[in-house]
Order: C-alpha cells, then structure tokens, then sequence
C-alpha cells in the first residue's frame, strides 16, 4: 500500500517499476452502528482514522 512506502518512495531508496501494472487505488470504507447504539470509543477511533487518512501525504485522496 502506498501509505506503507511512500517515504522510501519519496527518499529514493524505492523505485517504483511496472507503474502501467499498479491496480487501482482501493477506496477505504468504515462500517459502524449510528445513533443510540453507537459506542463513544468507536466514534473516536473512527474520527481519528478519518484525521490520519485524510492528512496523509501517501494515499490518493479523491
């Protein structure tokens, strides 16, 4: 995944090869229970994952 190399990538030390071969960017989907059942815990963790995904240089935002 590119969030897993991006920095070798963007070091140099990883060369990307074959790019006409690379499959298409997978979307990232978080499934969760919403109103009254919902878990404080899971809706913090989820808006974390949101923050991270979003602010990271290595995935290709849509």
């Amino acid at each position: 995944m590119s969030y897993q190399i991006g920095e070798e990538l963007k070091n140099g030390s990883l060369t990307r090869i074959l790019r006409d071969y690379e499959p298409k960017p997978l979307p990232v989907s978080i499934i969760h229970l919403e109103g009254r059942q919902a878990n404080a815990k899971i809706r913090s963790f989820i808006d974390l994952a949101i923050d991270r995904l979003r602010a990271s240089p290595y995935i290709d935002h849509y």
